[in-house]
């Protein structure tokens, strides 16, 4: 699956149901990153569809793959690991107890002490993310009307 066919698929906040998928995707991409053929981008945009589900569980697996490699260590921000919010996603990392999370942990604290976490909104991120790929919320046309299309992009 490509990047385009993902977002086409899944959109910015993917269905709840289609989250094993993408952590599947996901998976097979941190993988892929041990011999160098992932795709970072799908990488990503994976990352950010799980950080839109808001589950502090998610950020080990959004931590493997900012770690799988140098490029996606810089393209993964740092934020996306705390789609839950910050407070909860080091509550959750610290309740792991395992060196990996310790080290996720210590990141997001340095990070959180050098600044990155400031004015942090995760509904901020989510729009950010929507402008990267050009979506945009259509505002509604009659009061009938109240939904978004993040599906496809404009």
């Amino acid at each position: 699956m490509t990047e385009n066919e993902c977002l086409t698929r899944f959109g910015i906040v993917p269905d709840v149901s289609d989250l094993p998928t993408i952590r599947e995707i996901l998976r097979s991409e941190i993988q892929a990153a041990q011999s160098e053929e992932d795709d970072s981008g799908l990488m990503k945009l994976c990352c950010i569809q799980l950080f839109s589900a808001g589950d502090p569980t998610d950020s080990m697996l959004i931590w493997s793959a900012k770690r799988s490699s140098f490029d996606n260590g810089i393209n993964i921000d740092v934020q996306l690991l705390c789609g839950a919010g910050v407070a909860r996603t080091k509550e959750h990392l610290s309740s792991i107890g395992s060196e990996y999370a310790k080290h996720a942990l210590q990141y997001i604290t340095e990070c959180e002490a050098s600044g990155d976490f400031d004015c942090f909104a995760t509904d901020e991120v989510l729009d950010f993310y929507r402008n990267y790929y050009g979506l945009s919320i259509k505002p509604p046309t009659t009061s009938d009307e109240h939904q978004t299309d993040e599906h496809e992009p404009e």
